[in-house]
C-alpha cells in the first residue's frame, strides 16, 4: 500500500487503474521489456533495445526504439476522455459564452486570481496571448461533442504553447482550472447540474487536446501516462469515481 499511495499513482488514478484490487507496483512503476528479433540481431540480446548507427545518434529514432522496448504501464498513455451525455456539451458552451460577452469579469474572476497563484505568467501573458487563450477555450467548447474537431484545434494550440511560449502542459492545465473556477463564479444564474456540465466539458477539451502529446514522435509513454502524470483536477476524485 505505501509502495502505491506513496510513490506510485496519485489519490486521482484514472479509470483504468481503479477497481476491486488495488494496482500492483509492478505494473505502475517498473518497465516490462519487450523482446525483439530486430534487439537479438542487432546486439546478441533480444532483451535489449534495438539500437543502432542511425538511431543512436537520432532523438527520434532513439525514442521510437525505446518505446517499442519498454511497455510500462500496461502501454498506457493517453488521458481517459469523459463522455458528456446528450445536450450537455450544448449547455456547457452557452455557459462559457455568457462568461465571454463579460470583460470585467474576464479580467477581475480569471485573469487576476490566476495571476495571483501563479506570478510568473504575468510575462508571457500578453493581450495577445490572453486573447490566443480565450479564442481556444471558446473555440473548443463550442465544438466539444466532436472529438476530431477538438483534436484539430487543440492538439495544435498545446503543442504551440509548449514549444514557442514555453508554457507547459501542467500549467495549461491549471490555466484551465482557473478558467472553469472562474466560470462557475461568474455562473450565479445557472443551476449546479449546468456548471457541472461546463467543468466535465473543459475537462473533456483538455484530456483530447493533451492526448495529441502522445502521437508525437519524441514523446515516450511515460511522460504522457496519466499515471505518472495526473495534472488534471477539474472535479474532486471522489466525484469523477476515481480512487
Amino acid at each position: 500500500l505505501l509502495d502505491y499511495w506513496v510513490f506510485g499513482a496519485t489519490s486521482r488514478a484514472q479509470a483504468y487503474t481503479r477497481g476491486d484490487c488495488i494496482p500492483r507496483t509492478y505494473n505502475i512503476d517498473h518497465p516490462v521489456t519487450a523482446a525483439s528479433s530486430d534487439a537479438a540481431a542487432l546486439t546478441g540480446n533480444q532483451n535489449n533495445v534495438a539500437y543502432t548507427t542511425e538511431t543512436m545518434f537520432d532523438g527520434q529514432l532513439a525514442v521510437a526504439a525505446e518505446v517499442n522496448h519498454f511497455k510500462t504501464h500496461k502501454g498506457v498513455f493517453n488521458f481517459v476522455v469523459p463522455v458528456l451525455a446528450s445536450g450537455e456539451g450544448a449547455t456547457a458552451y452557452k455557459v462559457v459564452l455568457s462568461f465571454l460577452d463579460i470583460q470585467a469579469d474576464i479580467d477581475r474572476l480569471f485573469w487576476e486570481r490566476l495571476f495571483k497563484d501563479f506570478p510568473a505568467l504575468q510575462k508571457p501573458f500578453t493581450e495577445a496571448k490572453k486573447a490566443e487563450f480565450l479564442k481556444f477555450f471558446q473555440s473548443t467548447m463550442e465544438v466539444v461533442d466532436d472529438e476530431a474537431a477538438v483534436t484539430a484545434i487543440g492538439g495544435p494550440f498545446v503543442l504551440q504553447q509548449w514549444q514557442e511560449a514555453f508554457i507547459t502542459p501542467a500549467m495549461q492545465w491549471r490555466i484551465a482550472e482557473k478558467f472553469a473556477d472562474a466560470v462557475e463564479i461568474h455562473a450565479t444564474s445557472v443551476n449546479r447540474y449546468e456548471r457541472r456540465a461546463m467543468r466535465e466539458a473543459l475537462e473533456r477539451v483538455m484530456k483530447i487536446s493533451h492526448n495529441v502529446i502522445s502521437q508525437q514522435p519524441w514523446a515516450h509513454e511515460q511522460i504522457t501516462n496519466p499515471i505518472t502524470s495526473d495534472i488534471n483536477s477539474f472535479r474532486a476524485w471522489h466525484e469523477a469515481g476515481n480512487w
